[in-house]
C-alpha cells in the first residue's frame, strides 16, 4: 500500500529536485552528454546514453527502497507506533529539505556524511566506468551513483519507508527517481542554462514551500492522527498499490 501523503510527498520531492539534482550529479550529466564520440554528438545520440544513466539511478532507489520497506515492515511488527516515529522523521527531513532548497539552512547536507562511508567502496567501481561510451555502460554507471550519499534521497527513503512493505516503498521510490530524470536529461544537454534557471531564488522559494506544505499533510497523517486521539491505521487515506 501507498498511502496517499506519501504518494503525493514522494512526487513532490521528485518534481523540486531539480535544483538539487542539478548541483549534486549535473557534472555527471553534462558529462555523459558529450561522452559520445566527437564526432558523434547529436542529440539521438546523446540521449540514450544520458536515459541508460538516470534509468539506472531508479533502478539503484527501487533497490534501496524496497530494503527501507523491509525494514519499515519489521519495525511495524515490533512497535505498534513505528509507524509515527518513521511519519515524523519523514515530515522532520521534508522540512530540512525545503530549508535546504530555499538556502535557509542547509543542515542537510550533514546528513550526506552518513553514507560517504558506503559510497567510498563504490566510487572506484564507478570511475572504473568511467569514460562511458555506450548506453550499457551508462545504465552501470547510474546503478552505481544512484547510491551517491544524497539528502534528498535520504529524505525520500525516510518517507518510503514509511509504507510498511517493500513492493510499496520500492514504487515509491521508483516514482521519485522516474520524476527527477527530466531535470537531469535537460542538465546533460543544457547544463549551464538549466542550472541558471533552477538557481533562480524565487523558484526555489517556491519549490520549497511546496515540500513545506506537504511536510505538514505527512505529519498530520500520520502524528497528527494519534495527538488527536485516533489511533486506526485504517482511517488514513490509501492507495493500493503493490
Amino acid at each position: 500500500m501507498i498511502d496517499t501523503a506519501v504518494l503525493a510527498g514522494l512526487v513532490a520531492m521528485g518534481v523540486s529536485s531539480g535544483a538539487h539534482c542539478i548541483g549534486m550529479c549535473g557534472g555527471i550529466a553534462a558529462a555523459l552528454g558529450f561522452a559520445v564520440d566527437p564526432q558523434r554528438t547529436s542529440l539521438g545520440q546523446r540521449l540514450p546514453v544520458l536515459l541508460s544513466y538516470n534509468l539506472g539511478r531508479v533502478v539503484s532507489y527501487s533497490v534501496a527502497g524496497a530494503l527501507v520497506g523491509l525494514l519499515g515492515e519489521l519495525s511495524r511488527q515490533l512497535h505498534s507506533n513505528m509507524m509515527v516515529i518513521l511519519r515524523t522523521l519523514a515530515a522532520v527531513l521534508l522540512v530540512m529539505m525545503a530549508f535546504y532548497l530555499a538556502d535557509w539552512w542547509r543542515g542537510l547536507v550533514r546528513l550526506e556524511k552518513l553514507g560517504s562511508g558506503f559510497w567510498r567502496l563504490l566510487q572506484p567501481l564507478g570511475s572504473k566506468l568511467m569514460p562511458v561510451r555506450t548506453p550499457g555502460g551508462a545504465l552501470l554507471l547510474g546503478m552505481v551513483w544512484g547510491w551517491l550519499p544524497c539528502g534528498l534521497v535520504y529524505s525520500a527513503l525516510a518517507l518510503a519507508a514509511t509504507t510498511g512493505n517493500p513492493a510499496g516503498s520500492a514504487l515509491g521510490m521508483a516514482i521519485f527517481g522516474l520524476l527527477t530524470i527530466p531535470a537531469m536529461l535537460a542538465g546533460g544537454i543544457f547544463s549551464d542554462q538549466v542550472k541558471r534557471w533552477l538557481q533562480n531564488r524565487t523558484l526555489r522559494t517556491v519549490m520549497a514551500l511546496l515540500l513545506l506544505g506537504f511536510a505538514g499533510w505527512v505529519f498530520w497523517t500520520g502524528a497528527g492522527h494519534v495527538l488527536a486521539g485516533d489511533h486506526s491505521e485504517g482511517d488514513l487515506h490509501c492507495l493500493p498499490w503493490h
